[in-house]
């Protein structure tokens, strides 16, 4: 449909505004009437009726048949039960969740479609009208208006929702329940709020017969050793001959199917296709497989479409399906599901630093000009989060009526870990705006504030924006909370933690139990959350023994939570909590107890160096005596990647640290301990590899047993080679966490020790090359200072597509390079193949008009391309590593507060150097 559809109301034989009264003061004065042979959806709406109007005005509403009597003023006609033909708006018919909502003053008719579910909405309607909202699931979760009496308005109105489905996932939560959890606690909320429809898109390919991967590796996928992989090869003959006879089977049964769902299998597995256009996904770092889909999908439809000329593909528009086709046209019928599992979860578009998701926008925006129908699977939660305290309202105020506008339709599915500490009011927004996205958000947001907490609303407003606005302020951050301890920081929790304190000392003098009991649903997610972060502070600050006694306290206050009404904590989040802190918590704790001595803290800042090709063990960068000045620094305990200029980084990294050792641990076990690393590891001590002695495995400790490879009295050289292979959507690599080297039992004198083992071989050194240092012939000149911003695009596209120029953006995260005095190879980038962008936000202060000026680059390697204050530079002249590269700045406007110059160097894999800018850059007018 084109979306929301409302006929003004009509007034019959009543003035403007005219009310009609259905219970008041425990006397009913309105009697249901359903059809004989009832509906389930017709007998739901009587029912949900008779209920709510009981829990306004103490009346129960009598209920009837078709030719009963009824002794009240009022009628109320269910479904079939209607007297008088129901006239529908164009476009009602075949909406199963469209309504009719016809109000006089003494009849009230809840028409739909017959047997549809559109009279359930109905009567959803009428009691919202009435004043009832469903706030949150569970016994504190329905608001009724004082005063017992129900009433309504007189109205003529049909309503057609703006999308065919709208679900909120799961209606039953997923895995173990704590004892007394409703799995489906939430469902009577969902169908109240009027989510419901169809599930569209699948993970899979139905086959007739079903493919088999062991007896017939033909049909799928191969990496380049040969291995079959878990996508099919969809151009292959017999997968698209399998793929149309299930279709025909299915139809053949389901003649009025609208939409075949289908799609690749969950995960990667993709290999390469002639089919494939060889476009790359900047976010995933992976091949876009879009033009081998759609052109599978056409054949599909170019068959079956024969016979079921309206039939379509709904297929999910993951990370490698979410850019449009280079080459191929797809078929008008195709509707792809939008799944942004990659795009960053806890900005939204209008953020500052919401780059990614504005990236996504013009993806969208891109199939849409492509003349599709589209919908959205979206997500509501921060990735991987066992439960901190995050909010998902702001991103749905935002994006959901943009969504709307950018031409969202058919199908809008949003999949939550539903924790209604902090879910609530993001959540009833949620569902306003999925059946109308047309609707001012502001006011609904203040509606629930004001019907869960009354008296305590402005405190509890006060909660949500503090938290909100920390996040939304936030730079680009990983998935899961890696992050979030810096973002959350103690001063932020103990205001939250003041602010609900007022909100629950202001519900407890006024007496208000409900509002009490709604504030203690968020309480609860708070105090596990604050308990779970002081645990990583203290874990990171090797204060293990405190660490894991915070962390068993959330592991009982998660329980907790998990276990109210409505759920705080959505219970199966306890999987990420063990999945990603319990190993690290509980083998810390025990590195301090049974005869184990912690013998050196291993530093917070190393020594990393980028390796894409991993070639650099060539040069054997693992070795004792390793010259580590061209590698640069890095965090390995506080900040992510993605906090440290990596984000879109993926490949291998060697870090290096020197420790000393007390000789008192001469004669002793050894082990090296580090908290955690994603995604594998291997260790050598004095150029010496170690063998891995317990753990392993993405975001998870790993251990190694030193012994024989330390010399105790000395200063020790530690190296660790990361391989992060996968870009996941967690977003993170390296290592991620406190580590040591500690001590076991005692050792025989005669055990073996090793010398360390020095380089043998000297790597080629890189210089950075003569260039000119200026631009000649100026009539004036300003030179940038030599040290900028730089963020690693592997695949030159992290500026020009995924947005890293816009000028807004914060350089929280982002790399100090120097382009003048070494080049990048000496500045940790070495075996880093791919490109650079480089920002600067401030200009010499004599600068203070562009008109007829130029950007001058001495020197670059790899192609150029610049944005100032958001608008890309024309290129005036091109050059290379030893010749300058020009641009015009003419019109560019120089800003008040800050101004931003935005620099793309690409690179590629098979290069001998990274791109990047290798000499001075100078802002001149020609003279």
């Amino acid at each position: 449909m084109a979306g929301l559809q409302i006929v003004a109301p009509s007034v019959v034989n009543a003035a403007p505004g005219r009310q009609v009264v259905l219970a008041t003061n425990g006397r009913p004065r309105a009697t249901i009437v359903v059809p004989k042979n009832a509906t389930g959806f017709e007998s739901q709406a009587a029912d949900e009726l008779r209920h709510h109007v009981e829990l306004i005005a103490g009346a129960t509403l009598p209920r009837t048949e078709v030719g009963g009597k009824s002794r009240t003023p009022i009628t109320i006609y269910i479904g079939r039960a209607c007297p008088d033909p129901v006239s529908f708006v164009p476009g009602f018919d075949g909406e199963s969740d469209a309504f009719r909502l016809q109000i006089t003053d003494d009849t009230i008719q809840l028409a739909s479609n017959p047997g549809s579910r559109g009279v359930l909405n109905a009567a959803y309607e009428l009691l919202e009208q009435a004043g009832v909202q469903w706030l949150i699931p569970g016994p504190s979760g329905t608001a009724v208006p004082p005063g017992k009496i129900a009433k309504v308005s007189v109205q003529d109105e049909s309503v057609i929702p703006a999308y065919e489905s709208r679900i909120l996932q799961p209606t039953r939560y997923n895995g173990a329940m704590p004892e007394g959890v409703d799995p489906l606690e939430a469902a009577a909320w969902m169908r109240r709020n009027r989510l419901a429809g169809s599930l569209l898109g699948r993970h899979g390919i139905p086959m007739l017969p079903p493919a088999d991967k062991a007896t017939e590796p033909e049909l799928f996928m191969h990496d380049t050793d040969g291995r079959v992989l878990n996508q099919l090869d969809v151009s292959h003959p017999e997968v698209l001959r399998r793929a149309i006879a299930a279709a025909r089977e299915l139809l053949a049964g389901e003649p009025d199917t609208k939409y075949l769902s289908m799609g690749p299998v969950d995960g990667l597995g993709f290999g390469e296709s002639e089919w494939d256009a060889g476009d790359i996904d900047p976010l995933g770092g992976i091949l876009s497989v879009t033009d081998r889909y759609v052109k599978f999908y056409n054949l599909i439809l170019e068959d079956i479409q024969a016979d079921y000329p309206d039939v379509g593909i709904a297929f999910y528009a993951y990370i490698a399906l979410d850019r449009p086709p280079v080459r191929e046209i797809p078929n008008p019928r195709l509707l792809p599901l939008f799944a942004p599992i990659l795009v960053d979860r806890v900005h939204s578009m209008g953020d500052r630093d919401g780059y990614e998701r504005r990236y996504f926008k013009r993806q969208v925006e891109r199939w849409r000009d492509l003349g599709l129908q589209w919908g959205y699977r979206g997500y509501s939660y921060n990735l991987a989060d066992p439960g901190v305290p995050f909010s998902p309202l702001p991103q749905i105020a935002e994006e959901h009526p943009l969504l709307r506008e950018l031409g969202a339709s058919i199908s809008i599915r949003i999949e939550g870990l539903h924790s209604w500490g902090h879910d609530a009011p993001g959540y009833y927004l949620l569902a306003k705006l999925m059946w109308d996205p047309t609707l001012v958000v502001e006011p609904i947001v203040d509606e629930f504030f004001d019907a869960s907490y009354g008296p305590s609303a402005n405190d509890m407003r006060r909660y949500f924006s503090r938290l909100e606005s920390a996040i939304s302020s936030a730079a680009i951050t990983a998935g899961n909370i890696y992050d979030f301890p810096a973002i959350l920081d103690e001063d932020l929790i103990d205001k939250l933690d003041a602010d609900l304190a007022d909100a629950e000392s202001t519900a407890r003098d006024s007496g208000r139990a409900d509002v009490s009991d709604r504030i203690l649903i968020t309480r609860k997610a708070f105090e596990f959350g604050r308990h779970l972060l002081d645990a990583i502070r203290a874990w990171r600050s090797f204060e293990f023994a405190e660490a894991k006694r915070l962390y068993d306290l959330a592991v009982g206050l998660a329980d907790e939570a998990a276990a109210s009404s409505p759920v705080a904590i959505y219970p199966n989040r306890r999987n990420y909590l063990g999945r990603f802190w319990g190993d690290q918590m509980n083998q810390a704790a025990e590195l301090t107890e049974g005869g184990r001595e912690i013998v050196a803290r291993l530093p917070q800042e190393w020594m990393i160096l980028l390796d894409s090709n991993d070639v650099a063990s060539n040069d054997e960068v693992w070795a004792a005596g390793v010259d580590t000045r061209t590698w640069r620094s890095a965090d390995t305990v506080e900040k992510s990647w993605t906090r440290q200029g990596l984000r879109y980084y993926k490949g291998t990294a060697w870090y290096q640290c020197k420790v000393h050792v007390p000789d008192e641990y001469r004669d002793r076990e050894l082990f090296l301990w580090l908290g955690t690393v994603d995604e594998t590891a291997r260790a050598w001590v004095n150029g010496h590899e170690l063998e891995v002695t317990r753990g392993g495995g993405s975001l998870k400790p790993q251990e190694f047993n030193a012994t024989g490879r330390v010399v105790a009295g000395d200063v020790n050289e530690i190296t660790i080679k990361v391989a992060n292979a996968s870009l996941n959507e967690i977003g993170t690599g390296g290592i991620m966490g406190p580590s040591l080297l500690w001590a076991g039992g005692n050792v025989s004198a005669d055990d073996v020790r090793l010398m360390p083992r020095k380089r043998l071989v000297e790597p080629i050194r890189l210089s950075q090359p003569k260039v000119q240092k200026s631009p000649p012939d100026a009539e004036w000149m300003a030179q940038l200072p030599d040290m900028w911003k730089a963020y690693a695009d592997p695949y030159g596209k992290a500026v020009s597509e995924l947005g890293l120029w816009e000028a807004g953006l914060s350089t929280d995260g982002w790399l100090d390079v120097d382009v003048v005095n070494s080049p990048l190879e000496e500045q940790g980038f070495a075996y880093y193949r791919g490109g650079m962008a480089y920002r600067m936000t401030t200009l010499p202060a004599s600068v203070d008009d562009l008109d007829g000026c130029r950007l001058w680059i001495a020197g670059a390697y790899g192609e150029v391309r610049v944005w100032a204050n958001d608008e890309e530079l024309t290129v005036v002249g091109a050059g290379n590593m030893g010749t300058p590269w020009e641009f015009d700045l003419s019109g560019t406007p120089v800003r008040e507060d800050s101004n931003a110059i935005v620099i793309s160097a690409t690179g590629s894999f098979d290069g001998d150097r990274p791109g990047s800018i290798t000499g001075p850059v100078y802002i001149y007018k020609p003279s």
